[in-house]
């Protein structure tokens, strides 16, 4: 009886390790594209629409759906990195959506270099990840 209490405690004392070093699964945006091309230059559009793919972390991970996005446009990547969205914040948006989505901040200027990130919910009230590479978009042709 003994030995079965000191196994009991034992296993109890590995689940605990364990649960506090698990990590949950998360998704990542990934080749993020505006008018549906990657880093484009000259997109002609002062209103863009934008998108991504969605990688799972880690990849074995199954059944997971995003359940809301926030895109940062800013005029540097600086700004991004602080995150902040100096020329669009669109805020947290509860959509399971990630293509053809509308840029709906003031008019992009031409001949002028964006920079945007996507961060991404998986149903929980935190972010799980942001997109770790930066979109850049060059608006190039005159309207």
């Amino acid at each position: 009886m003994r030995a079965w209490m000191v196994m009991a405690a034992g296993l109890f004392q590995l689940l605990q390790l364990g649960v506090g070093h698990a990590k949950a699964a998360e998704l990542a945006p990934v080749r993020l594209t505006t008018e549906m091309r990657d880093d484009p230059v000259g997109i002609g559009t002062p209103r863009p629409v934008f998108g991504w793919n969605l990688k799972a972390v880690p990849g074995s991970a199954r059944n997971l759906r995003q359940s809301g996005f926030r895109i940062l446009v800013a005029s540097s990547a600086g700004q991004l990195k602080r995150q902040t969205g100096d020329v669009w914040d669109s805020g947290r948006v509860p959509s399971a959506v990630f293509w053809q989505l509308p840029y709906a901040g003031p008019a992009l200027q031409s001949h002028t270099t964006y920079y945007w990130q996507a961060q991404v919910w998986n149903g929980g009230s935190l972010p799980d990840r942001k997109s770790t590479r930066l979109n850049s978009s060059h608006l190039g042709i005159s309207y």
